[in-house]
């Protein structure tokens, strides 16, 4: 199980850690269940690399066994959503750009992860908190710009406010989803390098990551924004553009190393509309027998028609009606 804590300083996300870990720890002793919590706490960056930290961090042996476990809970007190309001206060800079949120929150939903906004919703409280406690980073005059960023984004992303639920609910809704996300023959587990949901309507489908001189294969993840002006980074404006949510759609590289045809075939819901990306991508799908429409690649349409973005979101929103299995 994955539980993702994000808010502002000051709104409980250490104590909530602890209250889940506690009632986590609690509830395996009533059902003589070993118990097995992971606490990570973010603070201060890492690494330069945003995806390395926020993506390739928790698919780390260990990590990820804990994170695919119905049993076993990984519990994050803070995680990407502070680079992007913290880095350009503190910083003059995220390490994340708008696309690379939206790609970290699809390879979140891909992990089957439960997001928790962690404040009070009345600003006032924040403020008594921190004016109380003081803090030598956080100037107060930026208390109200942060916390409503916060806001915005578990607004966008779809998080929870701690306010609307208990512990309980929390730990079995992570569990519940766990189930779905991470089950043997669920599609990100199916699906190597897999982003999106467990249970798409629509899936753009690639050909393989980049293997070569401009290549990174550090990044296990389909479409991984780490290059500004790459395909990657321009597929996800792409979808962006559209205004598919994280829970609409998928993302994957069928022909990935690892990556099986026939096991992702069984795996894809019979609702679900397949896009591919170039031949080579529409060359498999069609060899594994799985109806689908296509659309340039996005490395292509990025060369040719760099400018019309528009253009490219309106083929593949347009490629998608009619191509469900």
């Amino acid at each position: 199980m994955l539980v993702v804590l994000e808010g502002t300083d000051g709104g409980g996300k250490t104590s909530l850690a602890k209250e889940l870990t506690n009632t986590y720890l609690k509830g395996c002793q009533e059902h003589d269940t070993a118990p097995r919590v992971l606490n990570i706490h973010k603070g201060q960056p890492l690494s330069v690399d945003a995806f390395k930290e926020y993506e390739n961090e928790l698919i780390k042996p260990g990590v990820f066994e804990m994170v695919n476990s119905p049993t076993g809970i990984v519990i994050t007190d803070r995680w990407h959503v502070g680079e992007t309001i913290y880095g350009p206060i503190l910083r003059g800079m995220s390490r994340l750009s708008e696309v690379g949120v939206f790609h970290v929150e699809l390879a979140l939903t891909a992990l089957g992860a439960i997001r928790v906004l962690v404040q009070p919703r009345e600003l006032t409280v924040i403020q008594s908190r921190l004016r109380h406690r003081g803090d030598d980073v956080i100037k107060f005059e930026w208390i109200e710009d942060i916390h409503r960023k916060y806001e915005e984004h578990g607004l966008r992303y779809g998080y929870v406010h701690a306010e609307d639920v208990t512990l309980d609910a929390i730990i079995a809704t992570a569990s519940t989803t766990t189930s779905v996300t991470r089950s043997e023959h669920s599609l990100p587990l199916a699906w190597p390098g897999y982003v999106g949901s467990a249970e798409p309507r629509y899936i753009v489908v690639g050909d393989e990551r980049n293997p070569g001189p401009m290549g990174d294969l550090t990044y296990p993840f389909a479409f991984t924004p780490w290059q500004k002006g790459g395909s990657a980074a321009y597929l996800m404006n792409t979808l962006m553009l559209i205004g598919w949510n994280i829970w609409d759609i998928g993302v994957g590289n069928i022909n990935d190393e690892g990556v099986d045809p026939v096991v992702v075939t069984k795996a894809i819901p019979a609702h679900t509309e397949m896009i591919a990306l170039g031949d080579k991508a529409s060359a498999t799908l069609k060899a594994a027998g799985i109806h689908h429409g296509k659309v340039p690649h996005p490395q292509w349409w990025r060369r040719f028609k760099n400018n019309d973005m528009q253009g490219y979101a309106s083929l593949i929103k347009g490629t998608a009606g009619g191509n469900s299995r």
